[in-house]
């Protein structure tokens, strides 16, 4: 019989590439775009791989280990994934006992054995603790959508755990996850975009991880947080800071702004509502239109910036309001403000002189137009 030439398979793409030799273990190596984490664990499950999935972001990296398809444990540079971190999103452990454990985890002490001999932990919990630590980390891994994945196979946890439920359990809980995460996400839209607050005190009680989102934001001292840096900052895993945003902005404690191009939109359609009242004040007559015009050049000295450069001897460019707003300080949202002030100083002006049956056409058209 004839020796065999050794074989190797490789796939190599910029999204996905699968690598195996006689020589060394498979690897396979892919991007989080093109397929997603769970479907890579329900892949390792069906051919009962054993080894570790990393998956690495712009945050930090985790790896998920297995034994012929089922999971094993985990690890994670995530501080959201950090063991007190997940007792206090679970309820477990209250922010002054996470934060005193911290100081002794400064001294060299493990996290674990620091929390049983506080009394924080009982001994009999540590390994549940555990385990839940290892389900959230891999929950935590199935809501990532952008980073990088490779396996690497017969690599092996150093202290394995038995979780008493299957992987694929596991999975489908996941995906449960992930699918709240996503809705709670199209409900908040962008968790790019910054968020402001606009009430420090919430009208009811909070639970701890809304109280530390809104905490945080309030001691921002003017800085610029999205939502996707408070999640981080609070050290909340996405499924819990996006429901702790949800909840805020629920109550109306905080709010998020809008996209550059919604905040464009809005410009526009304030200056055409603006042009739409000052016609309808320059037909009535009464000299009233004058008294929106000197508002608009002597302007409270906040707003002066931003209308420094327009002017209403004739019908403001909407163009030109927007393209003003990318050099004044507090750009597209200074912009705005500036122009709802001398929107209803022009409504006002209309409701003082112009019969009630115009007044109300022209806030009907003004309503029309989205400002």
């Amino acid at each position: 019989m004839s020796d065999q030439p050794k074989r190797t398979s490789l796939i190599d793409t910029p999204e996905l590439a699968i690598h195996a030799t006689p020589s060394c273990a498979p690897w396979l190596a892919c991007d989080l775009e093109v397929v997603g984490v769970a479907e890579l664990v329900g892949t390792l499950i069906a051919a009962r791989r054993t080894g570790k999935l990393e998956i690495t972001d712009a945050a930090g990296a985790r790896s998920l280990f297995f034994e012929s398809g089922e999971y094993t444990g985990a690890s994670s540079t995530h501080t959201a994934d950090r063991l007190g971190e997940v007792l206090w999103r679970a309820g477990r452990l209250t922010l002054d006992q996470l934060m005193i454990a911290a100081e002794q985890v400064k001294e060299g002490k493990m996290i674990g054995r620091a929390l049983v001999e506080l009394g924080f932990l009982q001994p009999g919990e540590l390994r549940r603790a555990l385990i839940d630590q290892a389900v959230q980390v891999f929950q935590a891994v199935c809501v990532e959508e952008t980073g990088y994945a490779m396996f690497r196979a017969d690599v092996f946890h150093k202290n394995p755990i038995r979780f008493g439920v299957s992987t694929k359990k596991l999975v489908e809980s996941a995906v449960t996850s992930v699918r709240g995460y996503r809705e709670l996400v199209r409900k908040l839209g962008s968790l790019d975009r910054p968020i402001d607050v606009v009430s420090p005190v919430a009208p009811s009680p909070l639970d701890e991880r809304a109280t530390a989102v809104l905490q945080l934001l309030a001691s921002a001292r003017g800085k610029e947080l999205t939502g996707r840096d408070v999640i981080v900052k609070a050290n909340l895993a996405r499924v819990e800071g996006a429901r702790a945003l949800a909840t805020l902005i629920d109550l109306g404690c905080l709010r998020m702004r809008a996209s550059a191009a919604d905040e464009a939109l809005r410009i526009k359609r304030l200056c055409a509502a603006i042009n739409l009242t000052m016609a309808a004040l320059d037909d009535a007559g009464f000299g009233v239109g004058a008294q929106v015009r000197e508002y608009f050049d002597s302007p409270p000295p906040a707003f002066e910036e931003a209308l420094a450069n327009l002017s209403l001897d004739q019908p403001i460019d909407e163009g030109d309001a927007v393209e003003q707003s990318k050099f004044i300080a507090g750009g597209q949202q200074a912009m705005i403000k500036a122009l709802e002030a001398v929107l209803d100083d022009a409504l006002l002006q209309a409701a003082d002189t112009l019969p009630e049956l115009l007044t109300q056409k022209v806030r009907e058209r003004v309503k029309a137009l989205g400002a």
